[in-house]
């Protein structure tokens, strides 16, 4: 992909996709496949860190570190 978006120490790779008209990403640097999209720039970074909160939310629900 090759973008990169930082955001609470997580980061996530995404790219545009033509086909569907959406941006795409991916939490990159953890074992679990965590996405989020949004049809413009602005809308994929919300969605990232709702991501982001969803996903340290469900960590510390496992007792695990975020």
């Amino acid at each position: 992909m090759g973008n990169l978006l930082i955001f609470k120490k997580h980061q996530a790779d995404y790219a545009y996709s033509l086909k569907d008209r959406v941006y795409c990403g991916k939490m990159v640097g953890i074992d679990d496949l965590v996405a989020c999209e949004g049809e413009t720039p602005e809308e994929l970074v919300r969605s990232f860190h709702a991501t982001v909160f969803e996903y340290q939310e469900t960590l510390l629900s496992l007792g695990k570190d975020c």
